[in-house]
């Protein structure tokens, strides 16, 4: 759960940064690059995000600013898989019963 740690962190430290967030996007590459992302849950603002989008990503955090990590709006998940299908396979970090879980990108539809 270290790659979890780092990302979360990342998002926390987006947070500070942007007191009045709603949530934040946190996202890794393949080659291990880590980016933040302020959402505001408006289309606009999501579009940017996707469009913001380079690489495939391998992981993706989406942390509410309670500090809850939930799966992303369904306008992002649908927008990262038709932006690159490779995107189905990242790891999306989630609250489960016993701590946080791992699930694929394409099983959260």
């Amino acid at each position: 759960m270290e790659r979890y740690t780092q990302l979360r962190k990342a998002a926390l430290a987006a947070l500070e940064k942007a007191p009045t967030a709603v949530q934040v996007l946190v996202t890794g590459t393949r080659t291990g690059e880590i980016s933040a992302f302020e959402n505001d849950l408006s289309a606009e603002r999501e579009e940017l995000f996707l469009s913001a989008q380079m690489e495939p990503l391998a992981e993706l955090l989406c942390l509410w600013a309670s500090g809850q990590p939930d799966v992303p709006s369904i306008r992002v998940r649908k927008g990262l898989m038709e932006k690159d299908p490779r995107n189905g396979g990242a790891v999306l970090y989630l609250q489960g019963e016993m701590g946080i879980v791992r699930k694929r990108l394409y099983q959260c539809f």
